[in-house]
């Protein structure tokens, strides 16, 4: 009866919250989760008959679904609404991948204005299928969401309209996407000045083209001139720019340099060149938290990347042993390459 927080696999939900009484249980995690839990559980309340669902206000699933198997239906965003329609009163809801691969996405394409919406939930962390799934998010149907952590599998711009009132009561948000964007200006940039109420802010963006590289004088005039209370800013930004000018050799020192404002703590920078025809520049802050890198080439920085797992290589030079023995040092945990 003493029990206020449970972890179970999804295989063993029936005979573990049936056979108990959990007067105080708040938290409830499940590992393994698929979207065929839902409609079998979360619809009535013959598996809750020992627990009243409302009592539950932090729910952690563990999906178990990978997106290149799972195709994007309507079925998605209906099981994903069921789940707030079921547990009432959710302040914190997690929808997690079991990798970085695994990808079990919130699509809220062509769905009416209020689905998946709460007068409860104050903290979401979920996968989205676009950026558009984030503006409709934050379009006022969580209303009382003050953290929001997102991983998007594209960022471009639609044509749909979106409530784009300021977001008062966001204090954290956290944005990811690992593909590569054009639309980093024309749709990122606008949502985040109407965060100015934010404390901490953690992003990765990959920049594909545009008129300047993306580094500390661009995040103090852009980004941090709009949010006063920010004390917490974790990023990791890649601009990639083609062709090349060839008078002008932009260096690791000319883009460090950028950062002046006392908001940055530890920043590290990574300058590619690719003959006349591309450069990539990445700058980001230290430790690195992110868990995915693209398109690294052969010049590794002398920098610990602990929590990288999955790496994309891509350079116009071969890499050499000497290379891969950096890069074991590098990437201490890496998982796929």
């Amino acid at each position: 009866q003493n029990v206020k927080s449970l972890s179970v696999e999804s295989a063993s939900i029936e005979c573990i919250l049936g056979a108990g009484i959990y007067p105080n249980l708040t938290e409830l995690k499940i590992f393994n989760f698929n979207r065929e839990i839902v409609p079998r559980y979360f619809t009535d309340n013959s598996l809750f008959q020992h627990i009243d669902q409302q009592q539950i206000t932090d729910l952690i699933l563990i999906s178990n679904e990978n997106y290149t198997e799972q195709p994007l239906t309507e079925d998605t965003t209906n099981v994903y609404a069921m789940i707030l329609d079921f547990f009432k009163n959710l302040n914190h809801l997690s929808i997690l991948p079991s990798s970085v691969n695994d990808y079990s996405h919130l699509s809220l394409y062509n769905s009416p204005p209020m689905t998946f919406s709460s007068s409860t939930l104050t903290e979401l962390c979920i996968n989205t299928n676009n950026f558009n799934d984030c503006l409709a998010l934050l379009d006022g149907r969580l209303k009382q969401l003050t953290s929001f952590i997102v991983q998007t599998n594209h960022i471009y711009e639609t044509s749909t309209f979106y409530n784009m009132d300021p977001l008062l009561n966001l204090e954290c948000f956290s944005l990811t996407c690992y593909n590569r964007t054009r639309h980093y200006a024309s749709v990122v940039l606008p949502l985040l000045r109407r965060m100015s109420h934010l404390k901490e802010l953690n992003s990765y963006i990959y920049n594909w083209g545009g008129p300047t590289f993306i580094a500390g004088t661009h995040l103090d005039n852009e980004i941090l001139i709009h949010m006063p209370r920010l004390h917490t800013f974790t990023f990791y930004f890649a601009s990639k720019h083609g062709p090349v000018d060839p008078d002008v050799r932009i260096s690791n020192s000319d883009i460090l340099s950028t950062f002046t404002n006392s908001k940055y703590q530890r920043v590290a920078c990574m300058v590619d060149y690719f003959g006349h025809w591309e450069l990539i520049c990445r700058v980001f802050s230290l430790p690195v938290k992110f868990h995915r890198l693209e398109e690294i080439g052969n010049n590794i920085p002398n920098i610990m990347f602990t929590t990288v797992t999955h790496l994309k290589l891509w350079d116009k030079h071969p890499f050499k042993h000497e290379f891969f023995i950096r890069l074991t040092q590098a990437f201490p945990f890496l998982q796929d390459l």
